[in-house]
């Protein structure tokens, strides 16, 4: 038999200290009276019951604390929006004044505008009387440029009558500087570059390929070919393409004669009236010699 302390110990984890008390008061003078088996089988049954009702009690008071927490809850949300629906509606008054105030300032913009629109009105009629003027002076412009495409188109046509007259001209001279290399070449090349002529200077077709000056001759005893061109002007001028398309169509006669001669040794030459420094420079540069017209 537990001890009227620790019974009351034990009974204390289900029970009040005033309930464990009486229990253990009760148990304990029932226990001492020597009660007969069945009466200490009903009061456990009484003790069992009334820690069943205790629970059940305390569950009833968790269940109580827990919805009188949620209805606080409830009541401090109700308090927040009813704070924030105030505002809300403080909120509602402002921007209603500044509506107000905004719909007193369309009425002003909107009588300027009215305003400004029958000044618009005023100036389109002037821009329409301006248009009206603008298109009397197109109409006079037009007139103006048929006449000058008029002219334009007989200047067009008397400069190409220029320009066949200048080619013939041009031709004219390239010919006659021809003319006088195929009789006074020959001596400078022999005089200055050491080669004689076989046969005379000729202009001929060779393989497709015009050649304005050939001839047969020989160089340091060996047999060569002259192969040459005739221009009005050799020079760089502000690049060396000019110059260039000057030596490919020299090479490309050079290939024609030694298409049909065989693998002869040729003498390149070009004849003109005048060669600048630059041209003579490159003209060495690709074994060509250059005879101007003041040599002979």
């Amino acid at each position: 038999m537990l001890s009227p302390s620790a019974m009351t110990d034990r009974l204390g984890r289900a029970f009040t200290p005033a309930q464990s008390a009486v229990l253990t008061e009760v148990i304990w003078q029932s226990y001492n009276d020597l009660v007969r088996a069945s009466d200490l089988t009903e009061l456990k049954e009484v003790v069992r019951e009334l820690a069943e009702a205790q629970r059940e009690l305390a569950e009833d008071q968790k269940q109580t604390r827990a919805e009188l927490r949620a209805l606080a809850e409830a009541q401090r949300s109700t308090d927040v929006k009813m704070g924030a629906l105030a505002e809300a509606q403080r909120s509602t008054d402002l921007k209603m004044g500044a509506l107000a105030e905004a719909q007193r300032s369309t009425d002003l913009k909107m009588a300027a505008l009215a305003e400004a629109q029958r000044s618009t009105d005023v100036k389109m009629g002037a821009l329409a009387e301006a248009q009206r003027s603008t298109d009397l002076k197109m109409a006079a412009l037009a007139d103006a440029q048929r006449s000058t495409d008029v002219k334009m188109g007989e200047l067009a046509e008397a400069m190409k009558e220029t320009r066949r007259e200048f080619g013939g001209v041009t031709v004219s001279v390239a010919y006659a500087l021809e003319n006088e290399a195929y009789r006074l070449a020959p001596r400078v090349l022999a005089d200055r570059h050491g080669v004689t002529l076989d046969e005379k200077l000729v202009r001929t077709t060779i393989q497709g390929e015009e050649v304005n000056l050939l001839g047969r001759g020989r160089r340091e005893g060996r047999a060569v070919w002259v192969v040459g061109e005739a221009k009005l002007r050799l020079d760089v001028g502000r690049g060396q393409k000019g110059a260039r398309d000057v030596f490919t169509r020299l090479e490309t006669k050079v290939a024609a004669v030694r298409r049909e001669k065989g693998d002869v040794e040729v003498v390149r030459v070009l004849v003109t009236h005048f060669a600048t420094p630059e041209f003579l420079a490159l003209a060495e540069d690709r074994n060509t010699l250059v005879i101007q017209s003041f040599e002979w």
